[in-house]
């Protein structure tokens, strides 16, 4: 659900340069920057990299489970929020199977929800295995918020984790794509009433006011995702993670294995049905939910819907709206995001 920019489009004259990088970026590949503890979980024909990175030292990790599907847990260490994290705490980033940079090849049949629940579990015990864990936290982004809220809903799974981050999460995506349709429909009508590109905002606002709505399959999704980035739904100012030359050549980050990933990734499933806040009475765990005021794609009316559907304790969960914020308040607000979540893992 979350739409990333890889970089700005090539000038003319520029392909020498660009095909330069890439052999230079695929000659340094062998010393690639690994701080940390770099390695793989095979499970059902995925191969799935692990970075533990940071502070391990303190003993408590937080566990990213990154948007998508498709996406790749390792744009969030270029923020400044989560180096900031990482500065403090253990950050472990798990690319999810078929995202990413994973490999292998995994069967469309692993590509469901138990199968993902069973990847992150996977991935729990193998931390813990390599690494000493005194408090682990769960962080879920978007459809990271899905995932990670569906794996929670096992009390078994809850034993031994100290909170969770919900940022702008999917728990409820066939709620979530209906209120992003209405948050189009309203941006395009205050267009409208402006006189700004009429033309454009009535073809806007008629298609998310069409009745019945379009299905939602893969070319509905796709021009959903298209209407959310033109009304500033993914991202409300301009700002967020930089995608460096490090990144993209000298880490562990595949380029050319994540692309491939982004757009197979979505043919797999299904999102129209997926809503978990019947079950969500079942997690006891403290929760922060936090979600940007702006957010297009997941509209902050979830955000009180994920609070009440909760069965933790009222003193245990909260909910912090950035007001100044889309999809991602982790990167367009990173210091209030990061006071936030470091004032509710330290209370814990």
């Amino acid at each position: 659900m979350e739409e990333q920019l890889i970089g700005d489009s090539i000038r003319p004259g520029s392909t020498r340069l660009l095909w330069l990088a890439l052999l230079l970026g695929l000659l340094g590949s062998a010393g690639c920057q690994t701080e940390g503890d770099y390695f793989f979980l095979e499970r059902d024909g995925a191969v799935m990299p692990i970075w533990v990175r940071g502070n391990v030292d303190s003993r408590t990790l937080l566990l990213m489970v990154h948007g998508g599907p498709g996406d790749s847990a390792q744009w969030y260490i270029e923020s400044q929020a989560f180096k900031a994290l990482e500065a403090r705490y253990g950050v472990a980033y798990w690319d999810q199977r078929g995202s990413g940079t994973s490999q292998g090849a995994p069967p469309a049949s692993t590509f469901t929800v138990d199968e993902y629940v069973g990847d992150v579990d996977a991935v729990v015990k193998l931390l813990r295995a390599r690494h000493p864990i005194d408090r682990l936290f769960v962080i879920g982004h978007s459809w990271g918020g899905f995932l990670a809220t569906a794996w929670l809903l096992d009390p078994a799974h809850q034993v031994g984790v100290h909170g969770y981050v919900m940022m702008d999460g999917g728990f409820d995506l066939a709620h979530g794509f209906e209120l992003a349709r209405q948050y189009i429909a309203q941006y395009a009508q205050a267009q409208v009433d402006a006189g700004v590109d009429v033309e454009n905002w009535k073809a806007a606002l008629a298609w998310a006011t069409q009745n019945p709505p379009p299905p939602v399959d893969k070319d509905s999704l796709t021009r959903l995702s298209l209407y959310v980035a033109a009304v500033r739904g993914y991202q409300w100012n301009a700002t967020g993670s930089e995608i460096t030359f490090e990144r993209l050549f000298l880490s562990p980050l595949d380029i050319f294995a994540y692309l491939k990933n982004q757009t197979e990734a979505l043919s797999h499933y299904d999102l129209a049905g997926l809503d978990l806040t019947a079950q969500m009475s079942a997690i006891l765990v403290p929760t922060l939910i936090t979600w940007g005021r702006h957010d297009g794609i997941l509209p902050v009316a979830l955000a009180q819907q994920a609070y009440d559907a909760l069965g933790t304790a009222p003193q245990g969960k909260s909910v912090v709206v950035f007001e100044d914020s889309a999809h991602s308040p982790y990167a367009e607000e990173p210091d209030r995001w990061l006071e936030a979540v470091t004032t509710f893992i330290d209370a814990r």
